[in-house]
């Protein structure tokens, strides 16, 4: 009977041990994949973008800056599905508003800004 008693102690133990460590490895896996897909992965797209308007227009893409005098057009690079945002008030839009979103068909193209 002392031994019987032993034996399901032990399994009811392990039985305890093994879903938790099954789940702690789980959770370290899932929190690793959550932490790389939140990067923007993919190639890298290049396009211009052309400030058309007669003000200067101040952009945002990821931690770069970018400052478009009126008339003037810059070399972008970025991967698809980055939006590229304004960073301040305009005649035609407020600080925030999503300008551009990169696509894979962008490529080589110009971007006109009005």
């Amino acid at each position: 009977m002392y031994t019987r008693n032993v034996v399901l102690s032990a399994v009811a133990a392990m039985s305890l041990v093994f879903p938790a460590s099954t789940l702690l490895a789980q959770s370290s896996t899932t929190s690793t994949a959550q932490t790389q897909s939140a990067k923007p992965a993919g190639k890298q797209i290049k396009f211009t973008i052309q400030n058309k308007s007669a003000a200067p227009v101040d952009l945002k893409s990821g931690d770069e800056q970018i400052h478009l005098a009126a008339g003037q057009s810059q070399q972008v690079k970025a991967p698809a599905g980055t939006k590229i945002t304004t960073t301040s008030d305009s005649a035609t839009s407020q600080a925030g508003t999503v300008a551009v979103e990169v696509t894979d068909t962008m490529s080589g193209s110009t971007v006109n800004l009005r």
